[in-house]
């Protein structure tokens, strides 16, 4: 079935969103639980070399070695990982439109080409609000820069831009429709995080090593909903904002323009 590419208001792309969720969910957790899972079993080693095992025995001992190791590997982790897991999932997402399979070695392996440019905006995004974040009179800049930057990654991934043209053109897409981007993507993180809550309330009184797993799980229920939901927002911004069709999305991901819906 294949997903037309149309202008849509904030009802019918979050209905969408969940149309291919519902229908791709076992590929969509795949390509979200190959990440996941390693950053999920690094930061429990991380843990368990802190904590002895459990971060609530404070009288624990302390491995110093294994814990630097464990902590620059999760932090390089989640710098190639998170970034690298967005733009396969972006990718099939985007394969929907032609009625193709999420292939999981496919996506990857399309984000894997674009990978250097998708760090680096990464970086850029998450640093920038970061330290805004950080001070409390910065906050409200954090949240504005939140949402223009917020398509820099499908920038990076479909237009083949550099990091800093990235956020560039994020910046001009939302331009005259940040409250609506802000809205979506709000209700779309919303339902991410009443996912991710819910389960953590089920593993409250559960040992460390299950919360850390159920928290993992939640992770890969949640993240391609709001993934697809930014990215087909995307899309819907293109289309009215610019000169936008199926065969310009067919020649962004290298399909064969006969395979464009008409």
């Amino acid at each position: 079935m294949t997903v037309m590419l149309e202008p849509r208001d904030g009802g019918a792309i979050l209905g969408e969103t969940f149309r291919i969720y519902r229908r791709n969910c076992l590929r969509l957790w795949a390509i979200t639980a190959i990440v996941t899972v390693i950053l999920g079993a690094l930061n429990f080693a991380m843990a368990y070399a802190a904590y002895g095992g459990d971060p609530y025995d404070f009288e624990g001992g302390v491995s110093i070695p294994m814990l630097w190791l464990f902590t620059l590997l999760t932090v390089a982790g989640s710098i190639v990982g998170w970034p690298l897991m967005a733009g396969a999932l972006v990718h099939a997402v985007s394969e929907q439109h032609f009625a193709a399979p999420v292939g999981i070695g496919r996506a990857y392996s399309f984000a894997w080409r674009r990978l250097g440019n998708l760090i680096v905006a990464a970086i850029l995004y998450a640093g920038g609000t970061f330290l805004l974040m950080i001070t409390f009179i910065g906050i409200p800049f954090a949240i504005y820069l939140t949402v223009r930057w917020v398509f820099c990654i499908h920038a990076v991934l479909l237009e083949g831009l550099g990091p800093v043209e990235a956020l560039s053109r994020s910046w001009s897409l939302v331009g005259g429709r940040w409250w609506r981007t802000f809205g979506i993507v709000l209700l779309a993180w919303v339902v991410t995080a009443v996912i991710g809550a819910v389960l953590a309330l089920a593993a409250w009184w559960a040992p460390y090593g299950v919360m850390m797993l159920v928290s993992v799980v939640g992770g890969i229920i949640a993240t391609p909903i709001l993934v697809t939901a930014v990215t087909l927002l995307y899309y819907d911004t293109r289309l009215k904002k610019e000169t936008y069709s199926l065969n310009a999305l067919a020649y962004e991901l290298g399909i064969e323009p006969g395979r464009a819906a008409a």
